[in-house]
């Protein structure tokens, strides 16, 4: 390789070589470059774009319908049942199992079959079909509150707040119907203990009655009868339960 008469004299006088500037590239190159390139570049984005807008136009819409629900906890009164006292309780009982058994039942299969039903207008549903709407139900509580969003995504807007609402008003029949049954048996077996309270009182009355033939003793107050005042507890019990009925 030959050097040029520059570099030669810089070697002989022990100086660094030096090596030619590389030519700057200048935007007018890089602008003729791309010009080139023109027909190559549109194709390309013509490309993408066509392929993002079959991709989009080939994807199925979803929608999404929501409803809130305020979930109560179940009131003492209520649950008047043998051995549970109605009285005031100030033991704490943490109220997050059964939120918990709440949104349980939200996304169940027993209420999912409820609402197929009523939809479709008829009792008897296929499994497929509940499992299939059970599917598309979420339940997202809110925090810090007593409320639950229930939402179902469905690609018909229609169907999708259809079922939504569907299943917001069964959880609230279903929530009233187990309600009843519960009052029920506590009101049987209020009236079951008050049969029974009634025989004792009898029974003692009897006894009181003949024990005050036998020794010729006086008779008792009323209110210092525990038999009877237990008799009039178990009265205002059953009379609050048909209260909370009604």
């Amino acid at each position: 390789m030959q050097t040029t008469e520059p570099q030669r004299l810089l070697r002989d006088a022990g100086g660094p070589a030096v090596r030619p500037h590389a030519p700057e590239i200048h935007l007018r190159d890089r602008l003729s470059v791309f010009y080139r390139y023109r027909f190559v570049a549109a194709l390309a984005f013509l490309l993408v774009l066509g392929g993002a807008g079959l991709r989009a136009y080939s994807q199925t819409p979803l929608y999404r319908a929501t409803v809130r629900l305020l979930i109560e906890l179940e009131d003492e009164r209520s649950l008047t049942m043998e051995g549970v006292s109605t009285s005031n309780n100030s033991t704490y009982v943490d109220p997050e199992p059964y939120f918990q058994t709440q949104y349980r039942i939200l996304t169940g299969r027993d209420l999912a079959r409820r609402v197929v039903a009523k939809i479709k207008g008829r009792d008897e549903v296929t499994d497929g079909a509940v499992s299939d709407f059970a599917s598309h139900v979420a339940v997202e509580p809110v925090r810090a509150s007593r409320l639950v969003d229930v939402g179902f995504v469905s690609a018909d807007p229609v169907l999708a707040a259809v079922s939504a609402n569907t299943l917001a008003e069964e959880y609230v029949q279903q929530n009233l119907e187990l309600r009843r049954q519960n009052m029920e048996r506590s009101l049987e077996w209020l009236a079951q203990e008050l049969t029974r309270q009634k025989t004792i009182v009898e029974a003692s009355e009897r006894a009181m009655a003949q024990y005050r033939e036998d020794n010729d003793a006086l008779s008792l107050e009323d209110r210092q009868n525990i038999v009877i005042s237990r008799l009039n507890q178990m009265n205002e019990a059953a009379t609050l339960a048909r209260t909370i009925r009604v």
